[in-house]
């Protein structure tokens, strides 16, 4: 015959394994909640309004170059910040390189940057310009950037691989 004790004992250790189950999809739960506000926080940092964003996104998409170079032989020098189409170029160039860095760091999931921002296509518009500012030794200018876009292909190609 069973009796109350270990009734009693058998529930209070059932209570436990219920709580701390409840316990891991909370933290999980407040982990994907800090992620969604930091990349929310973070970009109401920078300042960029929407219209700000369209404007450097307009800005950057009709600039015709090759290579750095061809760009400071048409705009003037990147780094000249009076310039507001270099002020356009450096504000993404800056915000690309943190969300990567954020992505690196496992601070933000990259599915939630994947249909947000168009990284492939601004990383193909500015790889000239951040490949010449490399050779002009500034060695590893905006790697995180470019981590961010090789993360962003290799992704595709999974997608590409489960689909077919």
């Amino acid at each position: 015959m069973v009796d109350i004790q270990t009734v009693s004992v058998t529930i209070a250790s059932a209570g436990v394994f219920v709580a701390a189950i409840y316990y891991i999809f909370q933290i999980r739960l407040q982990t994907k909640m800090r992620k969604t506000e930091l990349i929310t926080r973070f970009s109401s940092t920078l300042n960029f309004t929407a219209s700000e964003v369209w404007a450097y996104w307009n800005t950057i998409m009709s600039s015709e170059f090759t290579d750095l170079n061809d760009y400071e032989k048409k705009y003037g020098p990147i780094l000249d910040r009076s310039n507001p189409r270099n002020q356009a170029f450096q504000a993404m160039l800056w915000y690309y390189d943190a969300v990567g860095l954020l992505c690196k760091e496992k601070l933000i999931d990259i599915k939630l940057v994947e249909p947000i921002l168009a990284v492939n296509v601004v990383w193909n518009k500015m790889k000239p310009i951040v490949i010449g500012l490399r050779e002009k030794s500034y060695f590893n200018m905006f790697s995180n950037f470019e981590y961010l876009y090789n993360e962003m292909k290799k992704r595709e190609q999974q997608q590409a691989s489960k689909t077919a």
